[in-house]
């Protein structure tokens, strides 16, 4: 789960969506010790990103990053992303809010 302002995840999730690959823009989030983003492409190179989020627990997802960054657009400070797990989507929830994002297969 991560919880709080939504600007630091948001500037995270867009700095790496630039070395996303246009054909396949996934980002990784982990959720560890903090909260890093990372993203490669082959042709510029890669970027890992970690924010100064309010979190709790650990995991893994691969998510576009353009669908990501919409939904933390409109995100307001009372809100939660919560994780369950790689394969399962992620959801940012506020009181009158709800957006799912499903996960980018690995394979």
């Amino acid at each position: 789960t991560i919880s709080g302002d939504p600007a630091a995840l948001l500037s995270a999730i867009k700095a790496a969506s630039i070395f996303a690959s246009p054909e396949a823009p996934g980002v990784t989030i982990d959720i560890g010790d903090a909260v890093q983003v990372t993203a490669s492409n082959a042709e510029v190179g890669s970027a890992e990103i970690v924010t100064e989020c309010s979190h709790s627990g650990k995991g893994s997802i691969k998510v576009n990053g353009r669908f990501l960054a919409d939904g933390l657009a409109v995100r307001d400070a009372e809100s939660t992303i919560e994780l369950v797990a790689s394969n399962k989507p992620m959801s940012l929830r506020a009181s009158d809010y709800l957006c799912v994002i499903m996960p980018i297969n690995h394979a």
